[in-house]
């Protein structure tokens, strides 16, 4: 085997005949290709393999291997696949030249053949081989610009989830406390909001007290005898300099101003670095001071605009439990209305959600809870069925009896349906009442299989009222039960179904509603 050099692109001739191979080394030497040879098959197939040529002319006639043999090893082979093959035989019936193709040749030429003719398929077939190089080479790039351009974009939605789980979260929590009926609700709630979502172990909230001054109201992580100097009189420059600034700010910046150093001072002491406004409007209602952060990385712009809104919630919140949760109250009117008029569209349900309201209350009365406790109850009665509403056509005109899975299935998607509806967390002590008041004394409820006094009061007590009225009164699918009936229903599941403690306490409610005029 003889290799000829000062060529760019690298030929393999491969024939049996010398005469053949020497005459087209000579020719497309002179044509400035780099030319190797072999005479037969094993040869060049190993040439193949240890110089990956540029192209190969291959005789189909050859010792030890036919040309036909060494194509089908280039082409099964991933390393040569690529290689460029012209066959050339004496043979020019028709099955020889489809078999050369159907094996992958690139071109087919019949002997005599004429060396220029050669030439030109060569040019032709290494044209060819180039585009698809470049072709593929750009593909590659492509598709290496495609995985960043996928890694790039699952990590923006990998951060972007995130935020949205932030934001999600904090919306909740924001929601949660203007459902709040004290102020103290309000600021315990608050702290959980801050130290949770944006992990700063030392917080500490400063609202207007009736002088007009700033005092600590609510802190976590903070020395006590910091937080006895953590007062700001009504005209402290730093008071007029966070409302001027409208922005949470760090305390660095502010140290320039000597007016404020004395302020800052106390912050300082406090382990307190960045100071967040909390307005309604043009007010400032407070400032939050925040300290020590759990993670490493500074507080970007979107946190920054994230403790903006938690600060303006915060005063939103204030605002609204000192002057009562008017907005709560109109939208347990709204939704109630809401509910009684989709109830009064089935005969069987037609007061349900009341009746269940009234017993609950009267239960609620008779074990001592305070007026706060009995507006979260009576929240919760009235819309714990708020999951079902979409179902009651199915539910209502049926007149099937479900079996003990299916009536499982529909409470478990009506639960979620309810927390969708409402958005999950955002009433507070109200939501645990309607994603509890389907779980079991005994654990086997749902969603959490809470057990025993794990389950809030208020749904407890919710539970069995709603288990009452429905015993008592016609369903599709059976007849209301007697009073006797139901009681002995209720009974036979004390224990398991139902809090034990609160049977004998239901069962004085309804019997004092048996002899007095309902008030739904």
């Amino acid at each position: 085997m003889v290799r000829e050099s000062g060529s760019s692109e690298t030929l393999l001739i491969v024939d049996d005949d010398v005469r053949v191979v020497e005459l087209l080394q000579i020719t497309l030497g002179g044509r400035g290709y780099q030319v190797l040879t072999a005479y037969d098959g094993e040869t060049a197939l190993d040439s193949v393999r240890s110089r990956k040529p540029d192209l190969v002319v291959l005789d189909i006639r050859l010792p030890k291997k036919s040309g036909f043999e060494i194509l089908r090893s280039i082409r099964e082979d991933s390393q040569l696949a690529d290689i460029p093959v012209i066959l050339i035989s004496a043979n020019a019936a028709t099955e020889s030249r489809l078999q050369g193709f159907k094996l992958g040749a690139d071109d087919y030429l019949t002997k005599p053949f004429s060396p220029r003719e050669l030439i030109l398929r060569i040019r032709r077939v290494l044209h060819r081989s180039r585009d698809r190089e470049l072709l593929r080479m750009r593909n590659e790039v492509l598709e290496s610009e495609l995985r960043r351009g996928r890694e790039t974009l699952l990590q923006m939605q990998e951060e972007m989830s995130e935020r949205v789980a932030k934001i999600g979260s904090l919306m909740s929590r924001v929601l949660e406390m203007n459902q709040a009926p004290t102020l103290e609700e309000v600021l315990e709630r608050f702290v959980v909001s801050t130290v949770d979502g944006f992990e700063f172990r030392r917080v500490a909230l400063l609202t207007e007290g009736i002088d007009g001054s700033h005092e600590a109201r609510v802190w976590r992580g903070v020395p006590e005898t910091a937080v006895r100097d953590l007062r700001l009189r009504r005209d402290a420059p730093l008071l007029r300099m966070v409302q001027n600034i409208a922005r949470p700010v760090r305390i660095e910046e502010l140290e320039d101003y000597p007016e404020v150093h004395s302020e800052l001072g106390r912050l300082s002491a406090a382990g307190l670095t960045l100071l967040v406004p909390a307005y309604t409007g043009t007010q400032l209602r407070g400032i939050l001071g925040l300290g020590d952060r759990a993670s490493s990385q500074p507080i970007g712009r979107y946190d920054t605009r994230m403790l903006q809104i938690l600060g303006n919630s915060i005063a939103t919140a204030l605002r609204n439990a000192s002057e009562n949760s008017e907005t709560q109250r109109t939208f347990l009117e709204t939704t109630s209305h809401l509910i009684r008029n989709i109830e009064d569209l089935y005969p069987q349900m037609r007061g349900h959600s009341l009746r269940v309201t009234e017993i609950a209350l009267e239960m609620g009365r008779r074990l001592g809870q305070t007026e706060v406790e009995l507006e979260t109850l009576r929240f919760g009665a009235l819309l714990h069925d708020l999951g079902e509403l979409d179902r009651y056509s199915e539910l209502m005109e049926s007149g099937r009896i479900l079996s003990d899975e299916e009536r499982r299935r529909l409470r478990q998607e009506s639960a979620a349906r309810g927390e969708v509806l409402l958005g999950g967390q955002r009433l507070g002590r109200v939501g645990d009442i309607l994603r509890h008041h389907q779980e079991h004394w005994d654990g086997s409820g749902f969603p959490d299989r809470l057990r025993g006094l794990e389950i809030p009061l208020p749904a407890r007590i919710v539970a069995i009222a709603n288990a009452w009225d429905a015993l008592v009164h016609d369903r599709p699918h059976r007849p209301a039960f007697s009073t006797d009936e139901a009681k002995q229903i209720i009974e036979s599941r004390a224990g398991e179904q139902f809090d034990p403690d609160l049977v004998p306490v239901l069962f004085e409610v309804v019997s004092a509603m048996e002899t007095a005029e309902p008030t739904c």
